[in-house]
């Protein structure tokens, strides 16, 4: 991977493969809203019945060679999220997760990931991935939790249900600051609970702008993420309707930092 220069001023697009709620409540520099989504369909029968300050950027960079060198910019929304405001401590860029549409069907499920973020010229798919950066100096240490709301068509909630996540890589963006790596924790993120761990840094760790990416690759070639699955147990799938199930994920950092020091309107 490809050393990067942190971005600081550019313009930030919109897309992505599959079709998510767009906006956000929360929009903050250390707090941040995305949305967990998915679609069942009718079966027929059959068997079994990223504000200005730091920009969200690849995990670990991109752009040319030399002095030619530039950091690529991704495209968050719908892809992901990113804030409104900017500040010492912050989140780049948060995912939205969609694990697409089925058909209904009664019996245990596990639905792969179907969510990409795009980069903004070249129009690589890179992996789910969440990005965090720290200049306040010092290397305080941070921590990124999850708050989610649970998965509910409107009507039944989907109890049982949860995100697997099968492979997890932190990435940086600057070369040779291995041992100032944050730790990815997450094994699996639970709906309609609060305060799960995603990724943390120690005193005199987390400097810089570090990613959990979220499956064995940057770029994503393939349609859908093995990384992360939407495991859905036997007794949910004999509630599902021909609806879509939606959940609010709230990523939360937090730090040595009052919000006042964090927020910096942007421009």
């Amino acid at each position: 991977m490809k050393k990067l220069n942190l971005l600081v001023a550019a313009t930030v697009l919109a897309s992505m493969t599959g079709s998510l709620v767009a906006g956000a409540a929360n929009v903050s520099p250390t707090k941040l809203d995305t949305k967990g989504h998915v679609k069942f369909h009718a079966g027929n029968g059959g068997e079994n019945g990223g504000g200005e300050g730091e920009k969200p950027t690849p995990p670990g960079g991109g752009g040319g060679e030399g002095e030619n060198e530039k950091p690529e910019v991704v495209v968050p929304n719908p892809g992901g999220e990113t804030p409104e405001t900017s500040g010492p401590l912050m989140i780049n860029i948060a995912p939205n997760f969609d694990f697409g549409d089925h058909e209904i069907k009664v019996g245990a499920m596990s639905l792969e990931n179907e969510s990409v973020i795009k980069s903004a010229k070249d129009d690589v798919n890179y992996t789910s991935y969440v990005q965090v950066t720290d200049v306040r100096g010092g290397q305080k240490g941070w921590t990124l939790s999850l708050d989610t709301t649970a998965l509910t068509d409107g009507k039944d909630s989907l109890d049982g249900t949860f995100i697997k996540v099968n492979d997890k890589r932190i990435v940086g963006n600057v070369e040779g600051l291995e041992a100032s790596a944050p730790t990815a924790i997450a094994e699996q993120i639970e709906f309609n609970k609060t305060g799960q761990t995603i990724m943390t840094a120690d005193a005199q760790k987390g400097g810089g702008t570090w990613s959990m990416v979220f499956g064995k690759e940057d770029v994503q070639t393939t349609e859908t993420n093995s990384g992360l699955t939407l495991e859905i147990p036997a007794t949910d799938s004999v509630k599902l309707a021909d609806a879509d199930y939606t959940s609010t994920l709230t990523w939360n950092l937090t730090g040595s930092t009052s919000f006042a020091e964090a927020a910096t309107p942007a421009k």
